[in-house]
């Protein structure tokens, strides 16, 4: 791998931590269209497809943050190393986790705030609301990082070692996903991680090769990339609750997002790059304003409409650009308060290599 300066940031990565976050906020804004329409009309068979397609934004968030990491900690951890590692990544993410934690739990599950005990398990599995399970997520990556450092470095010695890498990967997750079906306490908290470890090795993986990839991209695998995602969701509609992993290639994606950044539709990308630098802030207050704005909206809007009417499928994006536009201004607003607030409120995720020289 080339050395990469430090102090600029990888806007590709920006353009797919956007997307990423993009993803997000549709999956939790369709899941309650799917819920509120017959699952077996058009209108139902819509929302679920598009759920699902949209299934991708953690797992390519996981792909994302193993891909920074590999690119700014190339080399082996010691002990002190590590711990100032993991003290640095707390004081940057923690706070705003902690903050919103709170403020979430305060509005939707009061009871758990007292007593400690109670509090201390919202944290720790991340469960003060559907999305904040991805932070004990994050620093149970952080907290393997020693470990899954020689993986990332052994990507960059052959293709075939980087095939190597996802597939020992992706067999952890199945055999923990099947360990988990049986009964065994494997799918929660502390124990995600091998869960979701194929996303992480996909990240190792592509991390020495990212340059190539970018410059071997075209419009037709980019098109092929997306045809097989959604035809994939589409065959899994009936199932989708079962399916632990989403029909969506990370690989496949960020292949379709460095296509995007680097070709066409530039107005585009530069609105995911923008949301991608703030994508943190977004990701912990968005669920918050998706209810604010369907306890406003959705007795104005469906009142009187029923669940089959063909101009629900118009509302839905209606909701989907308020919740994001509105989750991205405020995290904007919040990241220039002063006195340290920002941190407190939106977190300061720190800048990543530049791409100036890109590995391979």
């Amino acid at each position: 791998m080339d050395p990469m300066p430090q102090g600029g940031r990888v806007r590709e990565l920006d353009v797919l931590k956007g997307t990423a976050m993009l993803a997000v906020v549709t999956l939790h804004v369709s899941w309650y269209y799917l819920l509120a329409v017959p699952p077996a009309s058009a209108t139902g068979r819509l929302f679920a497809t598009l759920h699902m397609v949209s299934g991708l934004g953690v797992p390519l968030f996981l792909v994302c943050s193993a891909i920074a990491l590999s690119l700014r900690y190339s080399e082996p951890m010691g002990l002190a190393a590590w711990g100032a590692f993991l003290l640095r990544r707390s004081w940057v993410l923690l706070p705003a986790y902690l903050f919103w934690s709170l403020v979430t739990a305060a509005l939707l599950k009061p009871a758990t705030l007292w007593p400690g005990g109670r509090l201390a398990h919202l944290l720790l599995e991340g469960s003060a609301d559907q999305q904040f399970y991805f932070v004990p997520l994050l620093f149970s990556v952080y907290l393997l990082w020693p470990l899954l450092q020689p993986a990332a470095v052994a990507s960059g010695r052959s293709p075939a070692t980087a095939v190597a890498v996802v597939a020992l990967f992706a067999a952890l997750s199945v055999v923990w996903w099947k360990l988990s079906v049986l009964g065994f306490p494997f799918n929660a908290g502390p124990h995600l991680f091998p869960l979701w470890a194929v996303y992480v090795g996909v990240g190792l993986a592509l991390a020495p090769y990212l340059g190539a990839l970018a410059r071997s991209a075209s419009a037709r695998l980019t098109a092929l990339a997306a045809t097989v995602t959604v035809l994939a969701a589409v065959s899994m509609v009936a199932t989708f609750y079962g399916s632990l992993l989403r029909p969506v290639s990370p690989a496949a994606i960020a292949l379709a997002a460095m296509v995007f950044r680097r070709r066409r539709g530039a107005w585009l990308a530069a609105g995911l790059e923008a949301i991608g630098r703030r994508s943190y802030g977004i990701f912990l207050v968005h669920l918050l304003m998706c209810r604010a704005l369907r306890w406003l909206l959705w007795p104005w809007l469906f009142g009187s409409l029923k669940p089959t009417t063909v101009l629900w499928p118009l509302f839905m994006p209606l909701e989907l650009t308020l919740c994001l536009g509105l989750s991205f201004l405020a995290t904007a607003f919040m990241s220039g308060l002063p006195w340290r607030l920002d941190r407190l409120t939106v977190g300061t995720v720190p800048a990543l290599p530049t791409a100036s020289k890109w590995a391979r």
